[in-house]
Parts: structure tokens; C-alpha cells; sequence
């Protein structure tokens, strides 16, 4: 192999070693930028989340303790009856695996 050819074969494994890098880079930003932008708005006084209106913590006290200002269309008992429903699934779906891994 001629020491061009070894040369061009180095950089372009360099190029693609970085492309793969910004690669994952982008794509963990796709995945988790919403999930951080959501969690930002979750705090917020508004309604809906289309304007900042203020810090609060009156979203999460209301899921706490059941208590609603009777607007809301999903209560707190709906959210964990979809919590516990997702655990159930996680865990039979886990179980499921395991008897599966060990056949």
C-alpha cells in the first residue's frame, strides 16, 4: 500500500470517527431537549404553556394532595391510575423477559 493511500485512509477514519461522535451528540440533543424543555415548563404559572407567566409549584402540590381548583380536566386519581397501569406493564414486562432469557 503506497504511504498516500495509508494517509487518505487515516483521515477519512478520523472524519468518520467525528461524524459519529456528532452524530450521537444530535441525537441524544433530538431525544432529550424536549423532555428538559417540558420539565422547564412544568413550573409554570400559566395554564397553558405557550407564554412564561411565573414560577410555581401549584401543579405538583395539586398532584400531591388531590386537591384541584375544579377546572381541571384530568384529575390527580387519573394520572396515578396511568402511573400504576405503567408500572404493572414495566413489571410484567420484565418478568416476561426473564422467563424468556432463561429458556
Amino acid at each position: 500500500m503506497k504511504k498516500s493511500q495509508k494517509k487518505l485512509d487515516l483521515i477519512i477514519k478520523k472524519i468518520g470517527s467525528a461524524s459519529l461522535w456528532i452524530n450521537t451528540i444530535l441525537g441524544f440533543f433530538f431525544l432529550y431537549i424536549p423532555i428538559v424543555i417540558l420539565v422547564i415548563y412544568s413550573f409554570n404559572t400559566s395554564r397553558f404553556n405557550a407564554v412564561w407567566r411565573g414560577f410555581t409549584l401549584n401543579w405538583y402540590r395539586s398532584l400531591l394532595t388531590g386537591v384541584t381548583d375544579g377546572r381541571a380536566q384530568i384529575t390527580d386519581l387519573m394520572i396515578w391510575d396511568a402511573v400504576n397501569n405503567s408500572l404493572v406493564v414495566a413489571i410484567a414486562l420484565q418478568l416476561l423477559q426473564q422467563f424468556w432469557a432463561q429458556c
